[in-house]
């Protein structure tokens, strides 16, 4: 009798435990279904937006690792630069064997390179306050007063129950369709959707009271209508910066254009006064070359000339010595060829003085027979 009652009593107490774990389990699944159903929401909703802001979070992205890669290789120099300063300082034996000049300018670089990289940093910063400030719209700072005004990111509730409310909204006010929302005053209007969504809500939610789910209602609605308005206000803010960026990578496309024609222009002007002054050069020298070649003909017919002046008695020193000779020893061979001209006796001397039988007479004239030493006849009677 007393094993029976024992046995009895033992699956009686089992009952209850195993309604417990059955029901904690369906709810697991439950839980396990909503989660796999905003999981896969997501995925969805990023999928449509990805092709929109694909292109803008690419280059945000790649501005963000150029940034980042310049800023670490600064800071890598200066912390280099840094090291090495304090190892070089580090003891008194080193400061003996090291130039305090070099230390000295080691030191002043490392300041210039603090300099510019806290400048750096400094216009960054100010750049991305100035992109906050175009992004501080009232739509984005309304909605993020509603959220730290809520109790929690659920509106109060707990994230089974809100999940559970999440898929019956879905399922009957897709893209807001069957409810009406005062984004003014934040009054819900009853319409039959609404009745329907809120008759099915209540036998899931036992735990939770109509009036609290009516709230609730009015929280998310409120929540939904915040989000929307934000996202169309970043939607229109990427768009203007997309426009800004397109109009400043133009100019900045115009201004490298312009840039290079000037360099061209300026390379092309500098080739034009270099090649004019290369054939000036060359004119130059061409004229100088020339003038050599003149005075060294003029040498030479000078030099030559006196050669066959002198060519009967310095056949052998003239020939030579004809291009070693300066201008004061040609102007003194022509002084002795003159000199050796009037010295020189004539052919009619010479045959005058070869020929023995040639007679020579003597003529004796009177002088006053000579007509032409004669007083003339018109000056006999002056």
């Amino acid at each position: 009798m007393d094993l029976t009652s024992s046995k009895s009593s033992c699956s009686t107490s089992n009952v209850p435990h195993t309604l417990s774990f059955s029901a904690k389990m369906k709810r697991l699944r439950i839980e396990e279904h909503l989660l796999l159903q905003s999981i896969s929401k997501c995925i969805s909703d990023g999928c449509q937006t990805e092709a929109e802001t694909n292109a803008t979070s690419y280059s945000t992205f790649l501005e963000f690792k150029t940034f980042a890669g310049k800023t670490k290789n600064s800071f890598r120099e200066i912390k280099l630069l840094f090291q090495d300063i304090k190892t070089s300082t580090s003891s008194q034996e080193m400061l003996e064997t090291v130039d305090i000049e070099d230390v000295k300018k080691s030191t002043i670089e490392l300041e210039n390179r603090i300099m510019a990289f806290k400048s750096h940093l400094q216009s960054e910063l100010a750049r991305l306050k100035s992109e906050e400030q175009q992004l501080n719209q009232t739509e984005v700072q309304e909605f993020q007063d509603f959220m730290m005004n809520s109790a929690n990111p659920y509106g109060g509730w707990n994230e089974y129950h809100h999940n559970i409310f999440v898929n019956h909204w879905q399922k009957y006010f897709k893209n807001q369709n069957g409810i009406v929302y005062d984004g003014i005053d934040g009054h819900v209007e009853n319409t039959p959707v609404y009745n329907s969504f809120l008759d099915d809500l209540l036998p899931k939610l036992q735990d939770v009271r109509e009036d609290e789910i009516v709230s609730h209602i009015k929280w998310y609605s409120k929540f939904i209508y915040l989000k929307e308005r934000q996202q169309k206000a970043i939607d229109k803010w990427r768009s203007n910066r997309k426009v800004m960026k397109s109009a400043q990578a133009d100019l900045r496309l115009k201004e490298d254009d312009l840039k290079k024609k000037t360099n061209s222009r300026k390379n092309v002007i500098n080739d034009k006064s270099n090649s004019g002054s290369s054939d000036y050069l060359e004119n130059i020298s061409d004229l100088v070359a020339q003038s050599k070649s003149e005075s060294m003909c003029s040498f030479r017919r000078k030099c030559c000339s006196g050669d066959r002046h002198s060519e009967m008695y310095t056949k052998e020193n003239s020939y030579g010595n004809m291009t070693e000779k300066t201008t004061s020893d040609t102007s003194e061979g022509n002084r002795n060829q003159a000199l050796h001209k009037l010295t020189k006796s004539t052919k009619q001397w010479d045959i005058r003085v070869n020929c023995k039988d040639l007679k020579v007479e003597t003529n004796n004239y009177n002088l006053e027979n000579i007509k032409k030493l004669r007083v003339p006849t018109w000056r006999t009677g002056l």
